[in-house]
């Protein structure tokens, strides 16, 4: 198998590849243009010579284009072959360190200890990472991270990545004009390429939302086949969540959706009750407020958003709920201190 190209190299040549198409382009438009202006100013108007000429020159841009085009578009894709067999080869490479870590499947396991393990055992096997995020998604673990979590990205996102390169150049190679347009001159540029080569290594994970974090735990919860591993992974989700508005989220989808017995949920069924018993109505009031502090600040309405922090601000959820609109902005901010709202806390001494 041929030595593929390191990442850096990959990204470097489709730089010089994209620099040296244009400057040939460039160059072949000046040629044509220059045999254009040469046959205008030697042939007479009528003179068939004149015409032959100018479709001489025509068609011979056209040919020198096409051959352009065709070179770089072969100088990239053997390179991208060549990356796509090399990371294809991890997958297909025997899973052989595993093992070690399949004792820790039943095991509860915490953000800190999951990340302990990947620093040390991270980055080195494809399918021990594969592994790590298995057990990451069964504990309501976020690994987003790459300074916490430094795994290998998917094949999938790598593959995805090379495709985009792959298309970047094709962007290039259909819209790059003797006009400049913005299209053809955007067409595979350093932010694009930075972006491509981020998601082929993940050093720029993208974060989960709030919303996408709750749906992957709750789904995670709800796959258990027993009930008591679904108890168990409701305390495991739960003692995960990164903040309280998560924790609040989880609960409260837990609330609305079952996913069995509360008695068997153990330290979790009071906190989840509680959400049945009138703490959901609390939350989507929170909601409902939160919507319209959004809309009253984007307009400048001071009065307004003065109104709702005061009539909501002794809702439970509500202060963490618009805790980024405060910091974002500074009169918003000032209002909430002149209301006294403060940020308050759930008790979740049952967990």
């Amino acid at each position: 198998m041929a030595k593929s190209k390191r990442l850096p190299e990959i990204f470097d040549l489709a730089r010089v590849l994209r620099d040296t198409y244009r400057q040939r382009y460039d160059d072949a438009v000046r040629e044509r243009d220059a045999a254009l202006k040469y046959a205008r100013n030697n042939y007479q108007t009528t003179s068939p010579l004149l015409k032959d000429a100018l479709e001489t020159a025509r068609i011979e841009f056209t040919n020198t284009i096409d051959a352009l085009k065709a070179d770089t578009r072969a100088a990239l894709a053997h390179e991208l072959e060549n990356l796509r067999i090399a990371e294809t080869a991890k997958v297909l490479a025997s899973p052989i360190g595993i093992e070690r870590f399949k004792a820790l499947e039943n095991v509860p396991l915490t953000r800190t200890e999951l990340s302990v393990i990947a620093k040390q055992h991270g980055g080195k096997d494809y399918h021990v990472d594969k592994y790590l995020r298995v057990l990451a998604e069964r504990n309501g673990i976020d690994t987003t991270d790459p300074e916490q979590f430094p795994l290998m990205t998917s094949i999938d996102d790598k593959l995805e990545a090379l495709q985009s390169l792959s298309d970047g150049l094709e962007d290039l190679l259909t819209n790059y004009d003797e006009n400049k347009s913005i299209k053809g001159l955007s067409a595979l540029s350093d932010r694009t390429l930075m972006q491509i080569e981020s998601k082929y290594i993940g050093s720029e994970r993208t974060a989960l939302t709030l919303a996408q974090r709750t749906d992957r735990a709750y789904t995670t919860i709800a796959s258990m086949p027993r009930q008591l591993e679904r108890a168990n992974a409701i305390g495991n989700a739960l003692r995960n969540c990164p903040d309280k508005r998560s924790r609040d989220a989880l609960l409260l989808k837990l609330a609305e959706n079952p996913v069995g017995d509360l008695a068997e949920h153990l330290s979790a069924a009071n906190a989840i009750q509680s959400f049945r018993d009138g703490k959901a109505r609390q939350y989507h009031a929170a909601e409902d407020a939160l919507a319209k502090l959004t809309t009253a600040g984007q307009a400048g309405k001071w009065d307004a958003v003065h109104d709702i922090l005061t009539e909501h601000k002794n809702n439970e959820f509500f202060p963490a709920m618009c805790e980024d609109i405060l910091k974002s902005s500074q009169k918003a901010s000032e209002i909430a201190q002149s209301v006294n709202m403060d940020a308050g806390q759930t008790i979740y001494d049952v967990l």
